[in-house]
């Protein structure tokens, strides 16, 4: 994916490899419809059809990172923070998600790994939760079908988008969601982590349960401010 034509040099410019290809591209779209032309930014989503592993998550953002590397003044804006690259993952029941963690940590690429899944994210807008589900998202889901009446049919039939009513119910919602999403990190089970430090190297991803580190991409953006 090349870069937006005409783009405001004063603009910044996000590329999100997402492992889902709904939820989380309607997610993003909602970002850039809502905040993007106020906070001069451009989020574009790079996703796959039937989704992607972890691994394979990291690794396309990897190439992106490489091929907007090549283009003039790439480095650069890549360095001072006017490009980025991120990687959008889940537990789920997915394997190699520490190789996908060891392949991006020598890399600019930044990871937002949510834990069952990226549908914690949504459901920390309307309430916190702290029960380690070791990868199912059933729990996440019934929560949120309770949680706002939007969401009522939330995950039935496959039905997982994030548009219309449902879009319009995380507006404004999101410091609420940030400050919910940074407590399950300064309670995390291995006792080292905080928000403020970030997860221990020696925390291991699959014991950040449960988890979601998609508060930093909205930090990122600017949406919310933490502090």
């Amino acid at each position: 994916m090349h870069r937006r034509p005409g783009r405001d040099r004063g603009q910044r410019e996000f590329y999100v490899v997402a492992e889902g290809e709904v939820t989380e591209r309607d997610y993003l779209a909602l970002l850039n419809a809502e905040y993007g032309e106020s906070g001069r930014f451009f989020v574009h989503p790079i996703t796959r059809r039937r989704g992607m592993q972890p691994l394979g998550v990291v690794e396309r953002a990897i190439a992106q990172l490489d091929e907007l590397r090549q283009a003039p003044g790439g480095d650069a804006d890549i360095g001072e923070g006017r490009i980025q690259v991120w990687a959008l993952f889940d537990r789920d029941q997915h394997s190699r998600i520490a190789e996908a963690f060891a392949e991006a940590a020598p890399t600019a690429v930044r990871v937002a790994f949510s834990h069952p899944s990226f549908d914690l994210w949504l459901l920390l807008h309307f309430q916190n939760m702290t029960s380690a589900e070791d990868g199912s998202s059933d729990a996440v889901h019934a929560r949120l079908r309770t949680a706002d009446p939007a969401y009522g049919r939330f995950g039935r039939n496959g039905d997982k988008s994030v548009t219309g009513r449902r879009a319009q119910a995380l507006l404004g919602r999101e410091g609420m969601a940030a400050t919910h999403a940074r407590r399950l990190v300064d309670h995390c089970a291995s006792g080292t982590c905080s928000a403020a430090a970030g997860h221990c190297p020696s925390c291991p991803p699959l014991a950040r349960d449960p988890s979601t580190d998609v508060w930093r991409l909205l930090e990122a953006l600017q949406i919310v401010d933490v502090g």
